[in-house]
């Protein structure tokens, strides 16, 4: 019987520590991870998750995301592990960039090497066509038997991390299910290719359009960096709207380009003109040039569509607003504020606005002639909630002197009009946005009268 007993407690003792062997589950979480490569559509790249149980011989872990949510078992050489959360979250950060970024291999038997360094040792050998995962990129340009690239930090299928020089890697892009080439392999300059191929514009239009403000007194095709195809660049500065200076043109010759690194180019001339790609789908660039003895630096950008798609979707919002107030009534009354004829291009002649000027009032001017124009170039900032729109009002003086503009918040209620006036202290004015209600002590309501 005793034997029996002491076999029976070495064999739970072995199948305990064979329990310990695939599992080393805990009470709280064992670390912290950031995603390197998934294979679920429920936890992107870059993800920073919560590690709460490893299994040595499924060589897989248990995983759920930092923001909440459903666990997920993952294989572990698709994560990167750390035992410090503020490491993993360092890491997140650099790695964004290369969250999207994968390469195909264009030229079988290329190294993996534990460093980069074309000595360091071999990690893993690379096939024809493999598809790789890109997690950094040495910033230093290499030559290699006579071969310029990188080094780049690379994660394969199998789990093999290291570095591999990238003369042969196809570099892409994969974001919403498009694919975007980045780099091509072999001497063809992909950065260069876009620089001199593709219409740059400020990267502040890039701004407008995803902001939903487009300012069309800026927003104009003109301002535009461009090779002009004949060893030259163009480039046209809009008006700057904080310092008032206005619109400059600049023309680049140059007689050679100067490779400064992969996505840096000297254009040499009599003007030399410095270009930076500043992310890998090559859609930003850094331009620097001397001016006035100075060094002056502009930030372009890639358009997602033609600039002249974005003016007339731009035009037509504007239109319709203008049709939506029409739509309503062309007269608007009011027993305090007076009376608003419109007509259909957005003019107007408003009567008996006493009530809004000296000394009654002090929202306008005296000499208002009562003529003007009804212009939606104004936007509510992001920020902004509610209802309310915004429409800018251009009245004529008597005196000659420049129309006096008034913006307003407004919303149609109640069979009319209501509008709120906006002070200066409440808007961006190089934006052109409101960023809130005023308080002036006036809320006109007008009456649409059929």
């Amino acid at each position: 019987m005793k034997e029996s007993w002491l076999r029976r407690g070495v064999l739970f003792f072995a199948f305990a520590l064979a329990a310990l062997g695939t599992s080393s589950c805990g009470l709280g979480r064992l670390g912290t991870g950031v995603v390197l490569w998934s294979d679920s559509e429920h936890l992107a790249n870059g993800s920073l998750v919560w590690v709460w149980d490893q299994s040595r011989i499924r060589k897989s872990m248990i995983v759920q995301r930092a923001d909440g949510g459903s666990r997920f078992e993952i294989s572990s050489w698709r994560v990167r592990e750390f035992s410090n959360e503020d490491d993993a979250r360092a890491f997140q950060t650099q790695f964004a960039r290369w969250n999207d970024i994968w390469a195909n291999v264009q030229r079988g038997g290329l190294f993996v090497r534990s460093k980069p360094d074309a000595s360091a040792s071999r990690v893993y050998r690379l096939s024809d066509g493999e598809e790789i995962k890109i997690l950094n990129q040495n910033p230093q340009t290499v030559t290699i038997d006579g071969l310029a690239g990188h080094w780049d930090e690379v994660l394969t299928q199998n789990g093999a991390t290291g570095w591999v020089f990238d003369y042969y890697l196809s570099l892409y892009k994969v974001a919403n299910g498009v694919e975007t080439q980045l780099k091509q392999s072999g001497p063809g300059n992909f950065y260069l290719q876009s620089v001199e191929t593709n219409s740059w514009y400020p990267e502040e239009f890039l701004n407008e359009v995803a902001q939903k403000r487009i300012n069309l007194k800026i927003f104009d095709p003109s301002y535009v960096f461009r090779y002009n195809g004949s060893n030259a660049f163009d480039l046209t500065l809009p008006p700057n709207l904080v310092s008032g200076a206005p619109a400059q043109s600049f023309h680049f010759a140059f007689t050679r380009v100067q490779k400064i690194d992969t996505a840096t180019f000297l254009f040499v001339g009599p003007a030399n003109l410095s270009v930076r790609v500043l992310n890998p789908e090559a859609s930003r660039l850094e331009i620097k040039f001397l001016q006035n003895d100075q060094q002056v630096t502009f930030l372009y950008a890639r358009l997602n569509q033609n600039i002249g798609d974005y003016i007339a979707q731009e035009t037509a919002s504007r239109l319709d607003k203008l049709n939506t107030l029409l739509s309503l009534g062309k007269t608007l009354v009011s027993p305090t504020w007076g009376r608003i004829e419109l007509n259909q291009d957005g003019s107007f002649t408003w009567t008996g606005f006493q009530a809004l000027q000296p000394p009654l009032g002090v929202l306008f001017p005296a000499d208002l002639t009562g003529k003007g124009q009804i212009l939606f170039d104004w936007f509510k900032d992001q920020q902004f909630v509610g209802d309310w729109q915004v429409m800018r009002m251009s009245l004529s003086r008597s005196g000659g002197e420049p129309d006096f503009s008034q913006l307003f918040l407004y919303r149609f209620l109640k069979g009319g009009l209501q509008l709120l006036p906006v002070s200066n202290a409440d808007v961006d004015a190089v934006k052109q946005t409101v960023l809130r209600e005023s308080h002036l002590g006036y809320t006109l309501f007008l009456s649409f009268q059929s």
